[in-house]
């Protein structure tokens, strides 16, 4: 029981509010002369000499009646009073206590706030990369395909993977002008009709691109569609 009475009266809280306690009455007492000696008299010789700790009203005589000077003497005589002049008193130190505590607790929570608030994270400056030099003269995957071509004229797919990277430069009239070539290439016909078709789909040179398709669909003995890929090249060219 002894070590659990220890254990209670050591805890941080009892020990925190005993300082409080302490340390409240002690501002008590300071408030309590702060009020009487301090504000209320220059209060009172303003107000014409009064003494507000001796206001009050007597509600009932007490065993000697008469009138009384002090609120001492009018409850010595055993009179009941109303001591508003006190009451006065005590609202005052009620408002220093109350705004004193209130400033006390502002403060904390200022610095309860510096404490919680993360450290700004210091930025690095922009680590600034050296220009990325480009060879000069490096020859392109177009220049090395031409090139290649020029040696090995029948190579269709290296021919075929050169009209697609015209394609996606948007050099239509050299990407077509490999397809031409390549409409012979039955084994890579397949995927040579796709890419006309979507390129027809995209309202790319629908005149030649249809005349190819029907080029192909020809190579590939497919004569009804052959036949409507020419009538749309036909069109096509009527719409000019």
């Amino acid at each position: 029981m002894l070590k659990e009475f220890k254990e209670f009266a050591m805890r941080g809280n009892v020990v925190d509010m005993a300082v409080g306690i302490i340390i409240g009455a002690a501002f008590g007492t300071i408030v309590k002369s702060l009020v009487a000696d301090v504000i209320m008299p220059p209060i009172g010789l303003l107000l014409g000499n009064v003494d507000f700790s001796n206001l009050f009203i007597v509600l009932k005589q007490g065993a000697v009646e008469g009138s009384f000077a002090t609120v001492a003497e009018a409850q010595k005589a055993g009179a009941v009073t109303l001591n508003y002049g006190l009451f006065a008193n005590t609202i005052i130190s009620f408002i220093i206590v109350a705004f004193s505590v209130f400033l006390l607790i502002r403060a904390l929570n200022k610095l309860q706030r510096e404490e919680e608030a993360p450290p700004e994270e210091e930025v690095a400056p922009p680590v600034m990369e050296p220009p990325v030099e480009e060879e000069v003269g490096a020859p392109s995957r177009v220049d090395e395909l031409l090139e290649g071509l020029e040696a090995k004229p029948r190579d269709y797919q290296a021919r075929l993977e050169l009209a697609r990277l015209y394609g996606g430069e948007q050099d239509w009239a050299s990407a077509l002008a490999h397809y031409e070539k390549l409409v012979s290439a039955r084994r890579l016909l397949p995927e040579v009709v796709g890419d006309l078709e979507t390129m027809a789909e995209e309202d790319v040179e629908r005149a030649r691109v249809y005349q190819l398709l029907g080029d192909a669909h020809m190579q590939q003995d497919q004569l009804d569609k052959a036949l409507e890929m020419y009538r749309l090249a036909r069109e096509s060219l009527t719409k000019r």
